[in-house]
């Protein structure tokens, strides 16, 4: 099929009209000409004026269409419009506005806008949590961008990194993230929110120095004082995060303790959670287990029961405890900790290691923590959490003696490898 820009006005017609599988002397009687005209409309012989199109568009439901050269700006604003919509949330609102472009799936031949349409569409059905749903319109999508230019190939990037993202594949995310950076560096329009994305799949896969070296980028690309604002409140918790797992513990505490004040301030729960949390995990970087203990308990108190953020939190109380040889609460936390992590993989899985924590001196725990732990935490990308059951072994297998050099450098060889990744995956070059 030829594309947009080298159809006829009437070949158009005449591709739309069959799409609606509606006939020539139809659509010449809801107008009022003869079948006739119609077909000399859609072979060129008679041009097909203003007022015969604004008719012709009613008839075949596709007012607001772009099938003029002139009507394409106002459309993709429309677009952009609808884009920014959903971008903002409002995904009912989005969805209205959605009805109104649909009829943009009939014009097959515009590749351009039909790529545009099926991406935001694809972004709107993320916002639903519509995943399932979301892929297939991205497939959709990636059908009409063959010859994209690097504008649509920015948003098919980022969309298709959310999309993988949501589908639990955060490796992939970042290497669709970068594609689209990359692209934004050559030209396109600065969105900061990618740098926000790069930074948030980096932290999941534990590319901690990689968050550091695109923080002042994030800052640099915000415009408004609103916006820089709220950005430096995201970004230094994020921030602060990454400086906790590098070992910059003094810098992760400035600035978390700033992030408390301002989220106290806007009465903001969710940051809240996340800000308490994150001290714990700074206390606990230096061994202060009572002091990480208040810090996940304030924590605990931000979130539902139950939920993933519930569970992180009681798994790392359940480490200071653990730590701090507390063992009484131990059995009783474990078990409520399970029995919510029931359908949750992940969690069982570290809830179980938790209990092997217990009986570390037996042969069937270390092997359980050695075999079955760490290489489940790293197949999830939790480097950090692979890291802390690596020095815990080490600690282990140094306090048996000489008779378990050789399991303490094996280890030791895990842990420098895992340290190496956190220290230099991810970086864009």
């Amino acid at each position: 099929m030829k594309k947009h820009d080298a159809l006829l006005l009437g070949e158009k017609i005449k591709l739309i009209r069959k799409a609606k599988n509606i006939s020539q002397e139809a659509l010449g009687l809801e107008i009022q000409y003869a079948r006739s005209a119609i077909s000399e409309i859609e072979t060129g012989k008679l041009e097909c004026d203003i007022h015969m199109l604004r008719k012709i568009k009613k008839t075949l439901g596709i007012e607001g269409m772009p099938l003029l050269e002139p009507e394409r700006h106002a459309f993709k604003d429309r677009l952009y419009i609808w884009y920014d919509i959903i971008s903002k949330r409002d995904f009912d609102g989005a969805a209205q506005i959605q009805e109104e472009l649909s009829a943009i799936t009939f014009l097959t031949f515009d590749h351009e806008f039909n790529a545009y349409y099926h991406l935001f569409r694809c972004r709107l059905l993320i916002g639903y949590f519509k995943i399932e749903e979301a892929k297939e319109a991205l497939i959709t999508a990636e059908t009409f961008c063959g010859e994209a230019d690097n504008e649509l190939m920015y948003h098919h990037y980022y969309i298709k990194a959310t999309v993988e993202y949501y589908s639990g594949d955060c490796q992939k995310s970042l290497n669709f993230y970068h594609k689209a950076y990359k692209l934004m560096r050559g030209g396109y329009e600065e969105n900061k929110w990618l740098y926000y994305n790069i930074c948030h799949c980096s932290f999941r896969l534990g590319y901690y120095y990689n968050i550091v070296v695109f923080i002042e980028n994030a800052r640099n690309k915000v415009n408004t004082d609103a916006q820089k604002d709220y950005m430096d409140y995201i970004i230094d918790s994020q921030l602060a995060a990454s400086y906790i797992h590098l070992g910059y513990v003094e810098k992760a505490k400035k600035l978390l303790i700033k992030c408390l004040e301002k989220a106290k301030n806007d009465d903001d729960m969710y940051f809240t959670d996340s800000i308490f949390y994150n001290l714990g995990i700074l206390y606990t970087e230096v061994n202060d287990w009572d002091t990480a203990l208040t810090y996940f308990d304030k924590s605990l108190d931000c979130v539902p029961n139950g939920s993933r953020p519930y569970l992180g939190t009681l798994y790392r109380k359940l480490w200071c405890y653990i730590k701090l040889k507390c063992f009484t609460p131990c059995t009783a936390l474990l078990a409520e900790g399970k029995a919510m992590a029931r359908k949750n993989e992940y969690f069982t899985m570290l809830f179980e290691a938790l209990e092997h924590l217990l009986t570390l001196n037996s042969y069937e725990s270390t092997k359980y923590i050695e075999d079955v732990t760490i290489p489940y935490v790293l197949e999830k990308y939790d480097r950090y959490i692979a890291l802390e059951y690596c020095d815990l072994l080490m600690a282990h297998y140094k306090r048996k003696g000489t008779k378990c050099t050789k399991k303490y450098l094996q280890i030791a060889d895990i842990a420098y490898g895992i340290y190496k990744e956190m220290r230099t995956g991810g970086v864009i070059e």
